[in-house]
């Protein structure tokens, strides 16, 4: 039930967007979990450790991704973007905060820039 209403909300803007000659594109943003999931050790916090089990195949990222295809909207996925930063020891969001902080928003404005640039 909730996929139809999404899949027809997501029509209705890409109607919207084609009418005044915008190109939709979906963007998907990945949860400070979902960043750093891959991330955890055995001396991770223990309320790190509990959030990671109510994330582990991500099916809104693959539903997401499937309304995308099947609508013909352009998608950005930012979890991999994201995943390879907190990899190499990047902070993108705030310790004590769901937000970005400024490294975040710079790889999420670079990534997404370099994707309109070659659209």
């Amino acid at each position: 039930e909730q996929l139809t209403a999404i899949k027809s909300l997501l029509s209705e803007f890409k109607s919207i967007c084609y009418k005044h000659q915008i190109i939709p594109v979906l963007i998907y943003i990945p949860t400070a979990t979902q960043v750093y999931a891959q991330l955890y050790s055995t001396e991770s916090n223990s309320h790190f450790v509990a959030r990671l089990r109510s994330v582990p195949d991500n099916p809104s990222l693959r539903a997401t991704a499937s309304l995308a295809t099947e609508l013909g909207i352009d998608f950005i996925n930012l979890l991999p973007v994201f995943q390879n930063k907190a990899a190499d020891g990047s902070l993108i969001y705030y310790p004590f905060d769901t937000h970005w902080n400024v490294e975040g928003r710079r790889t999420a404005a670079s990534f997404i820039a370099s994707y309109l640039d070659t659209r």
